[in-house]
């Protein structure tokens, strides 16, 4: 799944240990020579022990996090046979990895992406993948772990009409400002038997996306190059939605698309009061500085912008433009070459870097 490739960097947490001899436990005979995939913590201890240190949980959890990372790695029947003579022996480990989200979601959602990939028996191995998903968003507030959560999401509702999933599924496209898909997954759970407190509230959320779906009409209408109708759609909706950030920043920007600098940047500071961590924000208020020939207001906003992101080619091309404005054209190329450097087909770059450098090397 390629919403979970930057877990990847997670096998420097695996070894390998070839086992000298054979290892016979109630569960399970492994033969010698076999090589075992264990977290590096746990091969560690064995190595200076000297001694067959290690547990079945964690021969369990080294194969699963191996095929959580990587589900081509060979000898896929012979680690799968391991974990299933396990199960047998002593019922799913999708219990076992229950527990470990407790203590470790990120291992837990490698192992139970691992324990999909290698097509075991049970599940809810699934379900618990998106529950670990989540835990380590909240921990890490890494919005990969979101995404991956919502992509896992969407596979299991092709898998099973749980109204559960339909549920955060829907509340997921809905804070997602997907508005025609949440109305589909509320309706779905809406049709099959759920508690009355439920239906109260899905049905209060799909009146609200209902509504919000003049949002999407909106953005349809910005980007079609209806700008006019767009504001109007915006309009409409921020009497009754005072705290909603997206709608403010759309608004600023079809505010700004019909050169409304002012009216755009009023809209952007109210965005800005709602969220301060995204840098198209703070690009957006440095255009609407720069057009409005306050520099040095614009080179505010791009400096906060570059701690965010970097390295946002179209943040180092503004930040080299207000440069040259400020009368440091030497600035100016070293960051205009650098927006060059990451995106070399940008035309503005290229014409910004012509004007420039032909300013400073007459």
């Amino acid at each position: 799944m390629k919403s979970a490739d930057f877990l990847k960097v997670e096998l420097e947490q695996l070894g390998f240990i070839e086992l000298r001899q054979d290892l016979t436990t109630k569960a399970i005979h492994l033969p010698k020579g076999m090589e075992l995939p264990l977290l590096t913590g746990t091969l560690r201890h064995t190595i200076q022990s000297g001694q067959g240190a290690f547990r079945t949980e964690d021969i369990v959890l080294g194969i699963l996090m191996l095929y959580g990372l990587d589900e081509q790695f060979e000898g896929r029947d012979n680690y799968r046979s391991v974990l299933t003579a396990i199960e047998h022996s002593t019922g799913s480990l999708v219990p076992f990895l229950a527990e470990l989200s407790r203590s470790n979601p990120k291992q837990a959602l490698i192992a139970a992406l691992g324990y999909r990939n290698l097509d075991l028996s049970d599940d809810r191995a699934l379900l618990l993948a998106i529950e670990a998903a989540n835990l380590a968003y909240r921990e890490s507030e890494d919005p990969r772990y979101e995404q991956l959560s919502f992509e896992l999401l969407k596979l299991a509702a092709e898998d099973s009409d749980d109204w559960q999933i339909g549920y955060h599924l829907g509340y997921m496209h809905y804070n997602r400002d997907e508005f025609s898909q949440a109305i589909e997954q509320f309706r779905t759970v809406l049709s099959q038997d759920i508690p009355e407190e439920i239906a109260d509230e899905i049905s209060g959320l799909a009146a609200l996306a209902e509504r919000k779906s003049d949002f999407s009409r909106g953005l349809s209408r910005l980007f079609g190059g209806r700008i006019q109708e767009a504001i109007e759609l915006f309009e409409s909706l921020r009497p009754e939605f005072p705290e909603w950030y997206s709608l403010h920043f759309y608004t600023g920007l079809a505010y700004r698309l019909d050169q409304m600098y002012a009216k755009a940047l009023t809209l952007f500071y109210e965005a800005l009061s709602l969220k301060q961590d995204d840098p198209n924000l703070y690009n957006e208020l440095s255009l609407c500085h720069m057009l409005n020939d306050e520099p040095d207001q614009a080179m505010k906003h791009l400096e906060l912008a570059l701690t965010l992101d970097p390295d946002h080619p179209e943040l180092l091309t503004n930040y080299g433009i207000v440069l040259y404005q400020l009368g440091d054209p030497a600035a100016a190329v070293k960051q205009l070459r650098r927006a060059h450097q990451i995106d070399p087909a940008d035309e503005l770059t290229k014409q910004w870097l012509d004007v420039v450098t032909g300013v400073n090397n007459p």
